[in-house]
């Protein structure tokens, strides 16, 4: 077997990477490549030249970032059953990991991951690209896009860019009407926010469902929120970080899914957030959980 780490080093500090190759270099009889990402989607294109060169071989692919490193590894497999993906956590909340035993610490140890075992997992398809925690529109996209002009502020403080994003955002958002199907019943209406996760937590402290999630069921957590706006907005959140579920069904619908369809009603695009990345273009998306159809790698030690 290959093993191909792909590190982000913009992830997280900038001397984790060294010491990443200094420690790969020790291990004997160990096959292994480490890339540096250089700019954003470099990671699937890097996916894909490895699969054409080493075609007959068995290739175990380390996301060594967040869940935007992931995402864009996925992107770039042709076919995600013929090879194993391994997630050394990196980024800022890395929150698919939160689904297993001992959450994120329990990744963090790369000689459990690659002595590790394989578990097939869910993971989201779209009619717009492939994640593996979430994809959501409204106020979480309105934040994230707001992320990407307030990066600049960090000068001041890591946390400035987040406070000041989740400000705007909640001011700015506002409701759309959207056609929405839920495993082929009609759900529409007007709504401020939509979440469909195959992860149980969204953005580090926002948890979608009422139940632990339950990655290999081939079954999605959703959440579509009416009209929310400024403080209702800051409301909602603070109960979603503290679960307040009864009190949440006052303005929003929560339940499982397989598939989700959302479409404009008007026309214009959906800015949608796909593990982090924000997509805009499209008007309609179809969004569905393909069971156990990614092979995963945890820690040798952990107890599934």
């Amino acid at each position: 077997m290959i093993h191909v780490f792909i590190i982000n080093h913009f992830a997280g500090s900038k001397y984790w990477a060294k010491d990443l190759r200094k420690h790969l270099a020790e291990k004997k009889d160990l096959r292994y490549f480490v890339f540096n990402t250089v700019q954003p989607g470099f990671e699937g294109n890097l996916v894909k030249k490895m699969q054409k060169y080493f075609e007959d071989e068995k290739l175990r692919f380390y996301c060594c970032g967040g869940s935007g490193t992931m995402r864009n590894m996925l992107n770039g497999m042709e076919n995600l059953s013929d090879v194993e993906v391994a997630f050394f956590p990196c980024g800022l909340t890395n929150d698919f990991l939160k689904c297993f035993a001992g959450g994120e610490d329990a990744f963090r140890d790369i000689d459990q991951l690659i002595d590790g075992k394989v578990v097939s997992v869910d993971y989201i398809r779209t009619n717009h690209g492939i994640g593996l925690n979430t994809v959501s529109l409204g106020l979480d996209a309105k934040y994230a896009s707001y992320m990407e002009s307030m990066r600049l502020y960090s000068f001041f403080g890591s946390q400035v860019p987040y406070v000041l994003s989740l400000i705007c955002a909640t001011l700015s958002t506002d409701y759309r009407e959207y056609c929405v199907t839920v495993d082929g019943v009609d759900a529409s209406g007007q709504y401020s926010e939509m979440i469909i996760g195959n992860g149980g937590v969204l953005g580090g402290n926002l948890f979608i469902g009422e139940k632990p999630p339950d990655v290999t069921d081939g079954i999605a957590s959703y959440m579509i929120v009416r009209k929310i706006k400024g403080v209702s907005a800051i409301r909602f959140l603070i109960d979603l970080m503290k679960k307040k579920y009864t009190r949440l069904k006052k303005r929003a619908r929560i339940g499982d899914c397989r598939r989700f369809t959302v479409q404009s009603t008007d026309g214009r695009p959906i800015q949608m957030n796909l593990d982090g990345e924000l997509i805009d273009g499209w008007d309609r998306w179809e969004i569905e959980i393909v069971q156990k159809g990614l092979q995963f790698v945890v820690p040798q030690n952990m107890e599934l």
